[in-house]
């Protein structure tokens, strides 16, 4: 196969979520360890849910709270191919039962717009891209590296600078070592701005920035 589920990667997040970790756990997960026995060129598959978690684990609202957006940005944008679980544009917040038929209320698509936005930037933008075709990770260190995961990634002329705060405190940090500096369109609120060299960013808790 040219993937695999990234079970270390998940349960980090549900750690953080629960505040029993912080976000050094994705450090050394992305930038630290060996991802696994992998060929060059495959990747993992990142998700917040799937069959197995949803119906064993418990729904993102369970494992993640508050914070399941700001997961969802994070599995979307760093290295490898996000897995989106049926019925998460739908706000999906129950254990659907495994073996028998549990039907999905899709009446209120209230998490349509977010995915879709984040979708078509991966698929538009080369640095986000899969495997080989994408984009190496590229940390950006904060003054509170525990609580904000910050990163960019390059391919050709597309660049992406994302920053995270894993945290349920809003924060201000000031950017520190990194390739971060430049002007950008942030995906959500599409306006532009110049990031310079040790600028500061607020975030309320769990905020999240995708600037490209």
């Amino acid at each position: 196969f040219n993937a695999g589920y990234s079970w270390t990667s998940h349960h980090a997040m549900n750690s953080i979520a629960k505040g029993d970790e912080d976000v050094s756990v994705l450090d050394r997960y992305f930038f630290e360890e060996n991802q696994g026995n992998y060929p060059i060129g495959t990747y993992k598959i990142n998700f917040i849910d799937n069959h197995d978690e949803n119906s064993w684990a418990g729904t993102i609202y369970d494992r993640l709270g508050e914070g399941k957006k700001a997961f969802a940005v994070l599995i979307t944008t760093v290295n490898g191919m996000p897995l989106l679980y049926n019925g998460q544009e739908a706000g999906l917040d129950k254990m659907l039962e495994f073996f028998e038929k549990d039907q999905i209320d899709w009446s209120d698509l209230r998490y349509e717009d977010f995915y879709r936005t984040l979708l078509t930037l991966k698929h538009n933008n080369k640095a986000l891209w899969n495997g080989l075709a994408g984009g190496p990770m590229q940390r950006v260190n904060t003054s509170d590296d525990l609580k904000v995961f910050a990163f960019t990634r390059q391919k050709d002329n597309d660049k992406v600078f994302v920053i995270l705060n894993l945290s349920d405190q809003p924060v201000t940090v000031d950017l520190k070592s990194g390739d971060y500096a430049g002007t950008y369109l942030e995906l959500f609120n599409q306006e532009t701005v110049t990031i310079e060299r040790n600028a500061s960013i607020t975030l309320d808790a769990w905020g999240y920035r995708v600037y490209h």
